[in-house]
């Protein structure tokens, strides 16, 4: 810090002096990125040895920008370095600029540089990950010239020529085969992933080949970060559970790099969110702010989250900033996500026009990226139109939910099949449970508690279904399968649980004396409220049919059926209840 706030000559005064001391046995380790930028600084070129050394280090750091500064600074044309082409189209890609990263390894690729067997695997396998993010549609803005349409097919057999290739190369001496088959697996994961493959990541990321080359921490924590995502997103959630918390625990003495840690939280949120472990997802959040990790991937993190919750005020003040941020900076892909989210968020809270507003930023953004990133994106738009108002929301979830099922996604499959149910969808109350009956974990549990209890009118176990919801941390699931069991009880005459659900808010309660009220009174129609508070208050009922322009016999029969359904036989009774349900005494 002191160093970057100098003049160059006394930048270059202060690396002559250290120059003898550094990266040596006895002497100074200077971090590889660090060195190359204090050498470009004071006008030397930098080794190419350690540019390239730098430029992956700073890429892996989530810095691809100081890369390509470090590239540039070493070569006057890095095509003349096949490690250089590697690193600037690694660096290029992961600013977003796919055009320019296969720009880079074409031109490599038509010079007549020879590049040794294990560079050219590498060139094949940065070249495998940019074609990879453009068959999935994400488009650099910057490139003129859309790919054609064979490069989605391309990457897959480019896939099969690296394997050849490193098949044959056996154990050829100065090249690390392990090294170049675990970047192989990795790459090959991300594309599965990329492309909505889970079960066929379950299978390719257990298989042999992979447990074989699992003996390097970092590599055995990426591999499972995406094993979690494919088991918790097919029917293995207990499983992903699991293996996401020992690498949860794994995190903080792995070493991992600042891009590759952000990398691995990603994937073990995302499991825990499909498989709706929200209280894993706090607390996963918490150790990764604790180590350091912040900014846009965080609070994007922390607002769907909340969104996903149904808590609509922290969602949004993690959210907004984030969709600003994205809109200026990126990565494009998860520019529709969070304003998909933000826009639900905002219907949630009654924000109509802001709703309108988000959705519109969702629509017009790039729709590409990896397949998970979209499916979320569209969930929460989905969401969003229901809230406010449309027809078509449990159709549309029922048509995700057949899509999902054919890729296999049925943690996804799960998520659609319950939210039309939610809205009102009442096929989708046997889908639920078959699809529940075959996945493992707590939210499958809820899921199929919660359908059976609405199709068996079982106010019973439609209590525990809201209480398994509450306990896992998802609110306005809880909220709303409580509003069930209340209303079914109350129809049936049960009083002794209509008071149970009444004690149990109170406990939890609102906030508020007026939202208390407002849930004691939630299984009324509106116009049995508006009654229902005038009389509480000690209004006859001929000025409640005054005030109302209807006549008294008409508010008479509306008492009638809110005595009933709240099983109270009098004014005062009604006065008394929700007074109590308020915390207050009378």
């Amino acid at each position: 810090s002191l160093r970057s706030g100098l003049g160059p000559a006394r930048q270059r005064r202060l690396f002559e002096e250290l120059a003898p001391f550094l990266n040596t046995v006895e002497g100074f380790v200077l971090d590889d990125v660090l060195l190359a930028r204090w050498l470009e600084a004071i006008g030397e070129v930098p080794p190419a040895q350690l540019a390239v050394r730098a430029a992956r280090r700073a890429t892996a750091a989530g810095n691809p920008d100081s890369a390509v500064a470090v590239l540039s600074a070493a070569f006057n044309t890095q095509e003349e370095n096949a490690g250089a082409v590697v690193e600037l189209a690694r660096a290029r890609t992961e600013q977003g600029e796919y055009g320019a990263a296969l720009g880079i390894l074409s031109r490599y690729r038509g010079s007549e540089a020879a590049p040794d067997a294990g560079d050219r695997i590498r060139l094949l396998l940065a070249e495998c990950r940019v074609l990879c993010i453009e068959a999935t549609g994400l488009r650099d803005p910057r490139s003129a010239a859309a790919p054609a349409e064979p490069a989605r097919m391309r990457h897959t057999d480019l896939f099969s020529q690296v394997e050849d290739e490193i098949t044959a190369l056996g154990k050829t001496p100065g090249i690390d085969i392990v090294e170049l088959r675990r970047e192989l697996i990795l790459t090959r994961a991300e594309c599965h992933s990329a492309h909505g493959r889970f079960l066929d990541n379950a299978t390719y990321l257990a298989s042999e080949e992979v447990e074989t080359a699992a003996a390097d921490l970092e590599f055995r924590i990426l591999r499972s970060a995406w094993l979690c995502e494919a088991w918790g997103m097919t029917s293995r959630q207990d499983d992903a559970v699991e293996l996401a918390a020992q690498m949860e625990r794994l995190l903080p003495g792995a070493g991992l790099s600042a891009g590759t840690y952000a990398r691995v939280a990603g994937k073990l949120l995302h499991t825990y969110l499909i498989t709706g472990e929200l209280h894993a997802c706090e607390r996963l959040l918490d150790s990764a702010a604790a180590a350091g990790m912040e900014g846009t991937y965080t609070e994007l993190g922390q607002g769907l989250l909340h969104a996903f919750a149904g808590r609509p005020e922290p969602a949004l003040a993690a959210l907004l900033p984030a969709v600003d941020q994205l809109a200026v900076g990126g990565p494009a892909a998860f520019l529709p996500l969070a304003a998909a989210a933000a826009a639900y968020c905002h219907a949630m809270d009654g924000r109509l026009d802001e709703a309108l507003q988000y959705l519109q930023i969702q629509r017009g953004a790039a729709d590409g990226g990896p397949w998970t990133v979209r499916r979320g994106a569209r969930h929460f738009a989905a969401l969003a139109e229901a809230a406010l108002g449309t027809e078509t929301g449990s159709r549309r979830f029922a048509s995700l939910a057949a899509q999902d099922h054919k890729r296999s996604a049925y943690a996804y499959e799960l998520l659609a099949r319950l939210t039309a149910m939610r809205l009102g969808d009442e096929d989708s109350l046997d889908e639920v449970l078959s699809v529940a009956a075959s996945l493992q974990g707590d939210f499958a549990a809820l899921c199929e508690s919660y359908a059976k209890g609405l199709g068996n009118a079982d106010a019973q176990l439609l209590l525990r279904a809201s209480e398994m919801a509450g306990n896992s941390g998802h609110q306005l699931l809880a909220r709303e399968i409580s509003e069930h069991a209340l209303g079914i009880a109350s129809g049936a005459g049960d009083r002794a649980t209509v008071r149970f659900i009444h004690r149990s808010r109170r406990a939890t309660g609102p906030e508020t004396a007026a939202e208390a009220a407002d849930e004691i009174l939630g299984a009324l129609t509106a116009r049995e409220r508006s009654i229902a508070r005038k009389a509480a208050a000690g209004t006859s009922n001929k000025k409640i049919a005054e005030e109302l322009g209807i006549s008294v016999r008409t508010v008479e029969g509306h008492l009638y059926q809110v005595y009933s359904k709240l099983h109270v036989g009098s004014r005062r009774e009604l006065a008394r209840t929700i007074a109590e349900q308020a915390g207050a005494k009378k």
